[in-house]
């Protein structure tokens, strides 16, 4: 990531770019990594369809299996690093982010069909929460002053609801 970043945001007026660092000590394990799956299909349907399927198919096996190892911090040792025990993993410990899935639907009704479950955070997609719809018409206001529909999108979000019965 620092990088990538590093290249987006050069020096600027003697600022340099803020490194990220792990901060937490963290020993490796055998199993630190990151997978990724890839479906193809002859089309994007299939495709997506196949995704749900991988998807599903690897949290099984990842929580019900025997080769997948979460850890739990026991106390620290001598230096203050953390000591870790390995145990079972179980649902409570899995996210995933959905960035890829443009509708959340199918795979909530996947994750249904094989019993795993799906707690959906912040609704069902970036463009739909709260926030941005908010953002959107105060952007689109500023746009066009005379857009009558996205003032009344504005006016009636719960920033400006709150401060006018302030």
């Amino acid at each position: 990531m620092n990088r990538i970043f590093e290249r987006l945001f050069p020096e600027e007026d003697g600022v340099a770019f803020l490194r990220l660092e792990g901060k937490y000590p963290y020993p490796a394990t055998p199993d630190d990594r990151v997978e990724l799956l890839l479906a193809a299909a002859e089309d994007r349907q299939k495709a997506r369809a196949a995704e749900r399927r991988l998807l599903t198919e690897r949290l099984i096996e990842l929580v019900e299996g025997e080769s997948f190892k979460v850890h739990r911090e026991k106390g620290r040792d001598a230096d203050g690093r953390p000591l870790l025990v390995p145990e079972k993993p179980n649902w409570g410990r899995r996210a995933y982010s959905g960035a890829g899935f443009y509708e959340f639907a199918p795979l909530e009704r996947a994750f249904h069909a094989r019993a795993i479950p799906f707690v959906l955070q912040a609704g069902r997609g970036f463009w739909d929460a709260l926030e941005i719809g908010d953002l959107l018409a105060l952007l689109r206001s500023l746009e066009n002053p005379g857009d009558d529909f996205s003032l009344a999108c504005l006016l009636r979000s719960p920033p400006w609801v709150s401060a006018m019965t302030i």
